[in-house]
């Protein structure tokens, strides 16, 4: 019903991770990442939420650490998928953007 215009600071600074995939790329190229991919765009929440509770680590009184949700999502946490996921990711807006090392050293 009502228009909203961003600038590029207001876009980075105001909105939240979802609403920039959800509206923003989805206006900028047309295409919908979430709902075409939406086992891989689940991966990228999860990295996202891993994201979280590094960057706003907190501690917790009702377990044996006091950081025990971070190192537990550390153990669990599926890291190769996670890495495949965000060059899907990437790779669907930008093709080809991100490619396999074909040089034989294992990165």
């Amino acid at each position: 019903k009502n228009t909203e215009l961003y600038n590029k600071e207001q876009i980075e600074k105001y909105l939240s991770f979802n609403e920039k995939v959800q509206k923003v790329l989805v206006q900028d190229g047309k295409k919908d990442f979430t709902k075409e991919k939406p086992m891989i765009w689940q991966r990228i929440l999860n990295l996202k939420e891993f994201r979280d509770i590094i960057i706003h680590i907190k501690s917790s009184s009702d377990e044996t650490t006091p950081h025990y949700k971070l190192f537990k999502k550390a153990l669990s946490f599926k890291y190769e998928e996670s890495m495949i996921a965000v060059q899907s990711f990437i790779n669907f807006y930008y093709p080809n953007l991100i490619e396999e090392c074909e040089c034989g050293v294992d990165y």
